[in-house]
């Protein structure tokens, strides 16, 4: 990496795969990506220009740059979010900012700051040939342009879920920025079949990231903070009113709230003062347990004779007010 955008920060790497045993990784201060052997540490190919000769490839006894071929716009620069297909080619989010300089003649193959695209590669190591395979920029127009943050991910319906990135200019003939904030896109036809508007694209930087359907489905327990050996001080935020019975019992679909470690709950009734007492093993009928049910935000002793973890149900969904913020115990 002779020509660096940010040379206070090295390689200012953006992206990490892991493809078998090894690392894909983009490179963005210096417009390259690399495999790396996740063994050795050595490069096992490269793509991106360098300003090494040949010679001075040899020498260091690392594989020259793949060659690419066929791209109409001769490069990509200052890139993120670099993928490798099932089929082995490669996808990559091109900036289009920071395109390397040939120092011998102060000139670009590509000007920087004009536009951004997705763009796929096909590598081949025989030849040592990167041969380009298709791109897509946003609405196709190619005159949309962001230099900072963006993302392509490799969905598996085969689509690219694309996130645009921020739109800041560093080139004045560059006047339009992403007017959407993430696509989806079908490249074998190069059809937009979602497009999601956060802002407009000058006021707000994206990155997308597919997860699973039911990643942010409401969980029906939440941990606490692992309780000590001996007496552990809790704030109870579960639902209000919950009997002592069903949860020692587990039952209304609390299985499991109390571990085996806790052998005794205490808390003081707020209009009495009295302590009141829960002792999980003592059998209903002896009388001890007059704790019977647990108040939200009402403060409570727990013994454990070792350390465990004591779970809780969130409270009931409100409707009116939807799912609210995540409960914890304190």
């Amino acid at each position: 990496c002779t020509q660096h955008r940010f040379p206070d920060d090295y390689a200012h790497i953006n992206s990490l795969e892991a493809a078998d045993e090894d690392i894909i990784a983009s490179f963005r201060g210096c417009s390259q990506v690399l495999r790396i052997n996740g063994t050795t540490g050595e490069i096992v190919w490269l793509l991106g220009k360098s300003n090494r000769r040949d010679a001075d490839w040899i020498a260091s006894g690392a594989p020259a740059p793949l060659k690419v071929v066929g791209d109409p716009h001769g490069e990509f620069c200052g890139q993120h979010g670099a993928r490798l297909l099932p089929n082995g080619n490669l996808v990559l989010f091109d900036n289009g900012a920071h395109c390397q300089v040939d120092p011998a003649t102060g000139l670009s193959t590509r000007e920087s700051g004009v536009f951004s695209r997705v763009v796929e590669y096909a590598l081949n190591l025989e030849t040592g040939e990167a041969t380009f395979v298709r791109h897509h920029s946003l609405h196709g127009t190619f005159d949309r342009y962001t230099r900072t943050l963006a993302h392509v991910e490799l969905l598996d319906n085969g689509n690219w879920l694309v996130s645009w990135g921020k739109g800041i200019h560093d080139n004045p003939n560059a006047v339009r920025w992403p007017d959407v904030s993430i696509t989806e896109m079908d490249p074998r036809t190069g059809r937009e079949l979602l497009a999601i508007s956060i802002t407009d694209g000058a006021n707000i930087g994206t990155r997308a990231y597919p997860m699973p359907a039911d990643a942010l489905e409401r969980r029906p327990t939440v941990p606490l903070t692992e309780l000590r050996p001996g007496w552990n001080r809790i704030v109870w935020r579960g639902p209000d009113g919950v009997s002592a019975e069903d949860m020692i019992a587990g039952g209304t679909g609390l299985g499991g709230v109390w571990p085996q470690a806790v052998t005794a709950i205490q808390a003081r009734d707020a209009e009495s003062g009295a302590w009141l007492s829960l002792f999980p093993e003592a059998p209903a009928s002896s009388g001890v347990n007059n704790l019977s049910v647990f108040r939200q935000g009402r403060t409570y002793w727990v013994f454990a004779l070792e350390h465990a973890h004591l779970v809780i149900p969130h409270p009931p969904r409100d409707p009116e007010t939807g799912p609210g913020d995540r409960v914890f115990a304190e």
